[in-house]
């Protein structure tokens, strides 16, 4: 279901490309979680100092946020995707 409803969303096309890795919870590093924490901050505070409201980008922060606050900040930033799964199947 999880799959579905990020497939009508702007990241729909970047979880049919992680889907496979997230089915076998395998993510090659390619861009550490860790890092586009590190990104995501930068573009919410530059937005915030330039008096810009940029929801969508505070609100994927919140999913980088939450998802290395779950240990997950040393794998893939695609392991995200998998954290918003988990999020759903447990909700």
């Amino acid at each position: 279901m999880a799959f579905k409803v990020l497939s009508a969303t702007p990241v729909g096309p970047q979880a049919d490309r992680r889907r496979p890795a997230i089915e076998s919870d395998e993510f090659p590093l390619r861009f550490a979680l860790s890092l586009a924490r590190k990104d995501a901050d930068l573009v919410v505070a530059a937005a915030e100092s330039a008096g810009v409201e940029l929801p969508v980008a505070a609100a994927a922060r919140q999913w980088v946020v939450a998802a290395q606050e779950a240990g997950l900040g040393d794998r893939d930033y695609s392991a995200v995707l998998a954290h918003i799964t988990d999020t759903a199947r447990t909700a």
